[in-house]
């Protein structure tokens, strides 16, 4: 009888790159993990570098076609297509996956939760059991005073990844304003990653919200009901007992509709959104802490 020949594909036989990379973005987009704005991605394959191209949202409102996918070397050496149209965060791309042999896809989005959360000095630190699987412990923070595709920004992603690798964790980080970045062995773990971290900074935003939600009407029951009296005597202080929570500019503008008081007791350690300050500032609202 005939041996039966065993037919073996190679990873880049069996692949398809281009197709990868649009199927993707696609998700991402759907996902309401990017935008029509921004967001990028690159994918090694062997030898190869396929990624997208610079404003493939606004272009092509990211209905890419094959053609459309950059193919290069790790040093961006342009193999097909032009090397002008490479991303505006090529270089991030590029210097990732030359400095980790084991992460084949980087992948970048402007996402809403994340930068969101960080922009109020909240540490996004993983909490739910999807960030918990994908080894998310903290995120990476780019400092909001380092300019975008700036080199301070690039050494500090690779300086933080490195961390991140010795340390065993998933490499993700959070640009101020702008959105998330993570890198992964392969593209189907680093979409999977991608929608981990949004969603638990979603998570967490949601979580700060209702305890915000509750504590207002906390204290609104209080005043209304059996609780302190007031009136509208601007040297009154006013305490709603604010210990360890955020504070945001709705919460400014519910309480002083209520009662236009011109102080306000908080804990020690309450923390005051930058819209809030601004609005209390507006209003002459003073804010005295335990």
């Amino acid at each position: 009888m005939e041996e039966e020949k065993l037919v073996c594909f190679t990873k880049d036989e069996l692949l398809k790159p281009r197709e990868i990379i649009i199927e993707i973005m696609d998700y991402m987009l759907k996902a309401g993990l990017n935008d029509y704005t921004g967001g990028n991605m690159a994918l090694r394959i062997g030898e190869k570098i396929y990624s997208t191209q610079t404003k493939a949202s606004i272009n092509y409102r990211w209905k890419l076609h094959p053609d459309d996918i950059i193919v290069t070397d790790v040093e961006q050496n342009v193999l097909e297509g032009r090397k002008e149209k490479l991303s505006s965060e090529a270089d991030l791309h590029h210097g990732i996956l030359k400095r980790f042999p084991k992460i084949n896809c980087t992948l970048h989005g402007n996402t809403h939760y994340s930068p969101l959360i960080v922009s109020q000095g909240i540490e996004p630190v993983g909490v739910i059991v999807s960030a918990e699987e994908f080894k998310i412990k903290k995120s990476a923070v780019v400092p909001k005073e380092y300019p975008m595709f700036s080199e301070q920004e690039k050494e500090f992603v690779y300086k933080a990844f490195s961390e991140m690798d010795a340390r065993g964790e998933a490499l993700t980080v959070i640009m101020h304003d702008h959105g998330s970045f993570v890198a992964a062995e392969d593209h189907n773990k680093a979409f999977v990653l991608f929608n981990a971290l949004e969603a638990n900074s979603k998570y967490i935003y949601d979580r700060e919200l209702l305890k915000t939600s509750k504590l207002v009407s906390s204290i609104f029951s209080k005043i209304s009901g059996t609780g302190m009296p007031y009136t509208q005597n601007d040297s009154e202080v006013l305490n709603p007992d604010l210990k360890d929570k955020i504070i945001t500019a709705n919460d400014i503008e519910y309480l002083y509709r209520q009662n236009p008081s011109k102080k306000v007791i908080i804990g020690s350690n309450c923390i005051l959104t930058s819209m809030a300050e601004s609005l209390a500032k507006e209003l002459g609202i003073v804010f005295i802490r335990e």
